[in-house]
């Protein structure tokens, strides 16, 4: 049994030696506690010091983070508009109502029918800056169209009923199919009467009976440039810039539902031609209202007045927009040695034209009603004119060369009786 006993002793040995280490452990670890403590308030003191010595040099708090930026407010149809016609060599095919000419049906005065261009360009900026100058230089100095970008504000289209962005619309298919679909070929017009008041009157002006007709009836663009424009412009025999001869009438009911599809979602009008809702708004249903429009009147020739809108016309005597500084103080009353910049003077003087407008005696404004809602043939040219002759002197408050005449106003708006068909060939 030694062997045995012996053993026993040597665990009891063994377990001694671990209760010892264990003991000793535990010592050592309550030790280290007390000097982690130890360091910890040692740390905290200094921290504490730091803090009252020099808080600058502590390192800085780290700002909270920044909220989420709110959402971006979507753009207005206006503000897309701006943005697209400022952009350099942007394509296009563009519509827009030429509201300085007005046009009604012989045989259905009361419907309202409206004058539009349709238009491709590699350009848009350029071309319709090139387009409303022109404009601006019709009979009457038509007051401003609003086809470019610094005309617009805010939630505004201007005259624009439709504007497709994108070089896939800038195709000459496109351009003819709308306008065969959308109106009637009002620029190629054929004229009823050669020997009507105003055709021999632009005959007289003008001096182009060789060049206003093709064939003896059909107006070309040398025509229309003499209907559209002053005597004082000259150079009739040169290409017009807007292409009169492509204006179409459409019933101003299907205008008016296009544009307001535009502004509604002018995102459809930058679509591809194969996917584009624009395409079907345009080719269809301005279409069924044009048919719609048409098959009322089955068997009815279709004979056209057309003529200045005398709402949208300034009578000025003087086209301000291409005279120099020195014609314009003269206008303006101002003596020579008058401080003021091109665009300033302009300014006053189109205002001074805005003026002989707005500031037209209650006769004049009667006169304007009665004409508005005349037969518009040449008897009632005569009896308007009349009537702005007899008031004439009494627009307050503008110089008399920006007030309108009896003589100016029978040259200004001439009716022209047009026939139309409906094949534009």
């Amino acid at each position: 049994m030694p062997d045995e006993a012996e053993t026993v002793e040597q665990l009891k040995a063994k377990l001694s030696r671990l209760s010892l280490d264990k003991e000793e452990a535990e010592s050592a670890a309550a030790a280290a506690n007390r000097r982690a403590e130890a360091a910890e308030a040692e740390a905290a003191r200094l921290r504490a010091m730091l803090v009252d010595a020099a808080p600058e040099s502590l390192p800085p708090v780290p700002a909270p983070s920044a909220p989420p930026a709110p959402p971006q407010t979507p753009l207005t149809i206006g503000e897309l508009l701006r943005q697209c016609l400022q952009q350099p060599k942007q394509p296009g095919l563009y519509i827009y109502h030429v509201k300085c000419l007005t046009v009604h049906r012989v045989a259905r005065p009361n419907e309202e029918w409206c004058v539009v261009k349709v238009g491709i360009t590699g350009d848009l900026k350029t071309r319709m800056n090139t387009e409303r100058n022109e404009i601006r230089r019709y009979r009457g100095l038509p007051f401003k169209l609003r086809i470019t970008a610094e005309d617009l504000e805010d939630n505004d289209v201007g005259d624009f009923v439709a504007l497709f962005t994108g070089v896939g619309w800038n195709g000459k298919g496109m351009e003819d199919e709308i306008r065969t679909s959308m109106g009637l070929p009002l620029g190629k017009g054929i004229v009823v009467n050669k020997q009507s008041e105003a055709v021999q009157q632009l005959i007289a002006q003008h001096n182009v009976f060789s060049s206003y007709c093709n064939g003896g009836d059909t107006i070309q663009v040398t025509g229309w440039r003499a209907y559209l424009c002053p005597r004082t412009i000259s150079a009739l025999s040169g290409r017009s810039q807007v292409g009169p001869s492509e204006f179409i009438m459409m019933p101003k009911q299907a205008m008016e539902a296009l544009r307001e599809k535009f502004k509604e979602n002018p995102a459809a009008f930058t679509e591809t031609r194969e996917n584009s809702r624009a395409w079907t708004w345009v080719t269809e249903e301005a279409e069924d209202a044009l048919q719609a429009a048409l098959r009322c009147h089955q068997g009815e020739t279709t004979r056209v007045i057309v003529q200045f809108n005398p709402y949208e016309l300034t009578f000025a005597t003087e086209d301000v927009s291409k005279l120099k500084k020195e014609r314009m103080r003269r206008l303006l009353g101002y003596s020579e040695d008058h401080e003021g910049s091109l665009a300033e003077l302009r300014r006053e003087c189109d205002e001074a034209v805005a003026r002989s407008v707005a500031q037209r005696p209650r006769a004049f404004t009667e006169a304007l009603d009665v004409y508005a809602t005349s037969a518009r043939d040449a008897a009632a040219v005569r009896a308007f004119s009349q009537s702005v002759g007899n008031v004439s002197g009494g627009v307050p408050g503008v110089a008399r060369e920006f007030q309108p005449s009896q003589e100016r106003v029978a040259e200004l708006i001439p009716p022209l009786k047009l026939r139309l068909r409906r094949d534009p060939s």
